[in-house]
């Protein structure tokens, strides 16, 4: 073999040695990405930029009556009777006790004769804190009467006995049903 043949089988060979090393070296490269996807999140030199976003919603205070006398009846009418009409009771979603605004009016000042324009007086006590005793519903007509009472906190209901008293006079009135509405709104 001459040397001039030597010489090319020689270069030949590098150039293939040269060339499966450059493929190798592409292989690899291509595959680095693929099993290290996070480097630059590991390079502590790397520049990038970081939003925070607080997301916020709201929920409105809110009350509401959650308990209310089954039987509002309270019988034959009799002055100076005095009658529980039962448990009235109302809840916040409140976190702390906090003032709350109530108010409570009478439809017609008194109990008023069906179909007639005949009334008895009475008097009403929800045995709340704010109430100190019987008031005459007189008073909440036309109207309402307002007033600021404790809540109980995160939902837990605060009630009261609801009484009533007549106050005014049933001798010889119209025989029938007397009735008046008493209206209580509460509110944060």
């Amino acid at each position: 073999m001459t040397e001039a043949r030597k010489d090319d089988e020689h270069v030949l060979a590098t150039k293939t040695a040269l060339n499966r090393l450059l493929a190798a070296s592409l292989a690899t490269a291509a595959a680095l990405p693929l099993s290290r996807p996070s480097m630059a999140a590991e390079d502590s030199d790397a520049q990038g930029d970081t939003e925070r976003l607080d997301i916020v919603g709201t929920i409105p205070p809110e009350c509401s009556f959650t308990e209310s006398p089954a039987n509002t009846n309270i019988g034959t009418l009799t002055q100076n009777a005095e009658v529980s009409v039962g448990t009235l009771g109302f809840t916040c979603n409140l976190a702390a006790l906090s003032n709350v605004t109530l108010t409570v009016r009478s439809s017609h000042g008194a109990l008023k004769r069906d179909d007639g324009t005949e009334t008895v007086a009475y008097a009403a006590w929800w045995k709340v804190s704010s109430f100190n005793g019987y008031t005459p519903v007189s008073a909440w007509n036309p109207s309402a009467f307002a007033f600021t009472e404790q809540s109980a906190a995160n939902g837990t209901q605060k009630s009261a006995e609801l009484r009533v008293r007549i106050t005014g006079p049933t001798a010889n009135l119209t025989a029938g049903d007397y009735k008046d509405t008493l209206t209580f709104t509460v509110a944060p």
